[in-house]
This record gives C-alpha cells, sequence and structure tokens, in this order.
C-alpha cells in the first residue's frame, strides 16, 4: 500500500506548531468526518434541524479554535469530537431556553429526533461509515496506480457481501475462474481493512490504542458490515 500520511490530528495537538496550521487542520479534519457530526445531531434535535446545527458547530469551532481545548491526555479524535459535540449540544439548549424565557415562554419545544439509533452510536456508526469511505479511495487509488483500475471496478460492487452464484456469472464475465476472482476480492478486501486501520491510526496519539479503537467501532457496527474483519 502507497503511503498516504494524515497528520492532521497530530499537528493539532503540537503546541510548537503554528496557530494557523493547526487551526487548518482541524477545519480538515471537521469537515472529513461532517457525516458523524450531522448523524449525532439528528439524534439530538431533529432531521430537520440537524444540517444547521452541523454548519453552526463546523463555522463557530473554527472561528472560535476549538481546537486548542484539545486535551492532551486524550488522544484519540473520534472522543475528542464527541466532547465538542456534547458541548455544542449543552450551550445551545441552554440558550434555547434563555431566549424562551426572554420572550415569556415557558413552554419547552418538544424535539423530534431522527427515528433509530442513539446519538453515541448513531455517531459511531457514521464515524466508521467516513473512516470506510476514505480508505476506500485511499485503495481504489492504489488499485489505479499499478494499472488495475479495471479490477478494482470490477471487485468492488462485491466487496459487502458477494454470493458464489454472482461471483461464478463475474467470472464468466471476465474470463476468469471463480476461485481466482474470490481470491482476489479476498485481497481487495484485507487491502481496504489496513486501509481502514491506518486511517483510524491517524487519528491516535498512542499507536497502543489502536485495537481498543478498532474494537469500539466494530461493536457499533456489530449489525452491520460496513468495518471488514482484520
Amino acid at each position: 500500500m502507497a503511503d498516504f500520511p494524515s497528520t492532521h490530528w497530530t499537528l493539532l495537538r503540537t503546541g510548537e506548531v503554528d496557530p494557523e496550521r493547526r487551526r487548518d487542520a482541524w477545519e480538515q479534519l471537521a469537515r472529513r468526518y461532517r457525516a458523524p457530526i450531522r448523524a449525532f445531531f439528528a439524534r439530538r434535535f431533529s432531521s430537520v434541524d440537524a444540517d444547521d446545527h452541523t454548519q453552526e458547530f463546523l463555522l463557530r469551532s473554527v472561528r472560535d479554535d476549538w481546537w486548542q481545548r484539545a486535551d492532551p491526555g486524550r488522544g484519540r479524535f473520534r472522543g475528542f469530537l464527541r466532547v465538542l459535540l456534547d458541548r455544542y449540544v449543552a450551550n445551545a439548549r441552554r440558550d434555547a431556553r434563555a431566549a424562551r424565557a426572554v420572550d415569556g415562554d415557558d413552554d419547552l419545544i418538544a424535539e423530534q429526533p431522527e427515528p433509530g439509533a442513539g446519538p453515541e452510536l448513531a455517531y459511531d456508526r457514521a464515524f466508521a461509515a467516513a473512516l470506510a469511505e476514505r480508505a476506500l479511495a485511499r485503495v481504489a487509488a492504489e488499485y489505479a496506480r499499478r494499472g488495475h483500475a479495471a479490477q478494482f471496478a470490477q471487485l468492488q460492487p462485491f466487496m459487502v457481501e458477494a454470493g458464489h452464484g454472482e461471483l461464478r456469472a463475474q467470472a464468466d464475465q471476465a474470463g476468469t475462474s471463480p476461485n481466482a476472482l474470490a481470491a482476489a476480492l479476498l485481497r481487495l478486501r484485507r487491502a481496504h481493512a489496513q486501509a481502514m486501520r491506518e486511517e483510524l491510526a491517524s487519528l491516535l496519539d498512542d499507536p497502543a490504542e489502536l485495537d481498543a479503537e478498532w474494537s469500539e467501532l466494530a461493536a457499533a457496527l456489530s449489525t452491520s458490515s460496513l468495518l471488514p474483519g482484520r
């Protein structure tokens, strides 16, 4: 696998780096993981309001340098982002209560969160999905670099689930054997899993935490197949 360095989290937490570079690192990370931010807000507020809260969170986090709150004792980007999201929700609800008090309206507006998993689980699932998407783009680029873009395009639809009959039909169409196609698919899945672990490692301070972080995301996706096995 080619080297695709992702050092934004390291830059963010390094005090010796120029503040502008750290701010840029935070903005890129936050926008890269916009989907889990929105998933969290959809469960805390509502699906209708989730986009507005997501945009407001991104704008304020960059404007007010929220990246400076990174705790040296907590070296996981996923956890740090969750802390900021919880603080944002608490402040938004406090501001809403204050506004209602000024208007003389003591009635609480009933929230209608998007149905489904709770906010923490929805966040973790969306985070893993974003991780999988970035890793897949890395793998696709590597296959293209090696001149195997066509093979990647052929195999990608079968990455999540592939029946024997589907593989045989695809093998016949490609003029190869089902066993050869299955072996190539296995290599692709392993490359994707490895790329995901590399992406996840870039979001940690301590490489020793990788297995624990991987296991937590796998647990969140226990009913899904977005996170490949190691």
